[in-house]
């Protein structure tokens, strides 16, 4: 996961290991504009998050423009204080809502050359 530029490729490639090992797709249902407005640390921690746990996975945009991790099921959270502490780092917050995660993270700033377009840039990749 070091060096995670591509968020959602990162996590269908996780998703098709798990298939290949015998294990459950993850569930994925990822705004790749969402990812692209993550620092490369916090792509890292999201993608190490469902790495660990695992379930169904959402990325999006919360109305105030936080980007949201949301697993619903998947694996109790081995040492969940080491995570917040992770989040906490990135100047971001883990909840443990029933029957998930939440991880909240801010997004960065959008280049002016993209925040100043009349039509919104949907990039591919996280970058």
């Amino acid at each position: 996961a070091r060096g995670v530029e591509d968020l959602p490729a990162a996590l269908a490639a996780l998703s098709e290991r798990r298939v290949e090992a015998g294990g459950e797709p993850l569930a994925l249902d990822v705004e790749p504009a969402a990812c692209a407005r993550l620092a490369p640390a916090a792509r890292v921690l999201a993608y190490r998050l469902v790495q660990a746990v695992g379930g169904d996975v959402h990325v999006g945009t919360t109305p105030d423009g936080d980007v949201l991790l949301d697993l619903d099921g998947g694996r109790p959270l081995d040492r969940p204080e080491r995570w917040v502490r992770r989040a906490r780092a990135l100047a971001g917050d883990l909840a443990e809502p029933p029957g998930g995660l939440q991880l909240r993270l801010p997004a960065l700033s959008l280049p002016p050359s993209l925040s100043s377009s009349p039509t919104p840039s949907q990039p591919k990749a996280c970058s």
